[in-house]
This record gives structure tokens, sequence and C-alpha cells, in this order.
């Protein structure tokens, strides 16, 4: 098998496999003996300790470079002492899905365009770590030209608000599907991002390929 390559506080994602199949949870990895167990912390679901039980059965996933590593466990003990923590099966097979660079996902997301002073409501529709599809119904600039974006983001329970500047890097006209009138796309590109609005964006990206790849991932 090839090495978990795991590194203490690294973030896990847990999902039951039997039972409430749609529940998740994120966990953090607090160490292993090879082999035979696995340590991470102990989950909580609005502020509570999540009910958690030996021999329940979990995929696990996390991110390592360019890939989404996921494997299956099951829960060997429940520990309170001298805290709560999940002893996990060492697993003996991992599956493994590569990201393509600047993976972008669909979304319908709302958000402030601001170009040259003035805001526009818009929605993006789709979104990556270097750049987005940003939607209006009217047009408010051309190619090369630079725009602001603000939009809210969640991982989980944590909620920020986003602002990165970019440039047009090429627009289209069409109709909107359901109203029929005109509306505008727009390809952005973001210049010289925050390392924190980077590492949000793209843990974000990430929380959704998790969602939208478990039929990628398969376990025997």
């Amino acid at each position: 098998m090839e090495n978990l390559d795991l590194t203490i506080g690294m973030s896990l994602n847990m999902q039951l496999l039997m039972g409430e199949s749609k529940r998740r949870h994120d966990v953090q990895f607090i160490g292993c003996i090879k082999g035979e167990t696995l340590l991470v912390s102990m989950p909580r679901e609005n502020g509570a300790l999540a009910k958690i039980f030996p021999n329940d059965e979990y995929i696990v996933r996390y991110f390592k470079g360019r890939n989404i590593i996921a494997f299956k466990t099951r829960v060997q003990y429940v520990t309170k002492v001298p805290f709560w923590y999940l002893h996990l099966e060492y697993p003996t097979k991992l599956e493994k899905i590569e990201i393509r660079q600047a993976e972008r996902i669909h979304i319908s997301l709302t958000a402030q365009t601001l170009v040259e002073g003035k805001k526009h409501w818009s929605v993006i529709r789709d979104l990556s770590a270097g750049g987005a599809l940003v939607t209006l119904n009217n047009p408010i600039g051309q190619e090369g030209e630079h725009v602001e974006l603000f939009f809210d983001l969640k991982i989980g329970d944590i909620e920020r608000e986003v602002h990165l500047v970019g440039l047009i890097r090429n627009m289209r006209q069409g109709k909107n599907a359901s109203t029929g009138k005109a509306e505008y796309s727009y390809g952005v590109e973001f210049m010289d991002p925050s390392e924190q609005d980077v590492v949000f964006v793209q843990g974000f990206v990430y929380e959704q390929l998790l969602n939208h790849r478990d039929s990628e991932l398969k376990f025997e």
C-alpha cells in the first residue's frame, strides 16, 4: 500500500458508510501506529460530541498535493482519556483521484462586482482558486480591465467574505435561459490574491469536489 503521508494536524473528512450516508465529520489527524491504528480527534456536531460508535464503518478522505486520497476504515475505540479521540483501523488500501490544475466547480453564487467604483450584482457560475466565470444583466467592461469581486464562502462552520481583484480575460453575450433577457458572462482571472483568500477559495472548491466525486472512489 502507498504511504498515507499524513502530518499531525491535517484535516480529514469522515463519511459514515451505513445509515445516515450523508453524515460527514471533519477531524484532525493526531497520530498513528503503522499497520495497527490511526488516531483522530473526536468530531462535534453543534458544539456537542458527535455520536460515534465502535465498529462503525467510514470512508476517510483528505487532500494531498493534487490528489484526493480515500480509504475505508472502522472505528476501533472511542477514547475519552486524557481527552476525547478515536482509534481507526489502519487502512489496507488507498484510492486516489487527481485534481486537475486550476480545477473549477460549477456553482451559483451571488457576488458584488466592482468596476470603476460602481457596484453591480452578479452571479458566479464557476469558480477556482485562479479565476471565475461571472454573469450579469448588463455589460461592465472590456478584456484587460480590472474588476473586484466580493462574495461569501462557507467551509464547514466557517464563513467569511472573500475580496478578490481580477482581470477580464474574455466576455460573451447571450440570453438567460429562464427570462430570455440579455446576459453577459465574463471570464475573470484573479490577480495577486492574498494567501488567505487563495487557501479559503481552494478549501471551498475541494469541499465541493468531495461532495461530487464520491462515484470516482471505489471500494470493494
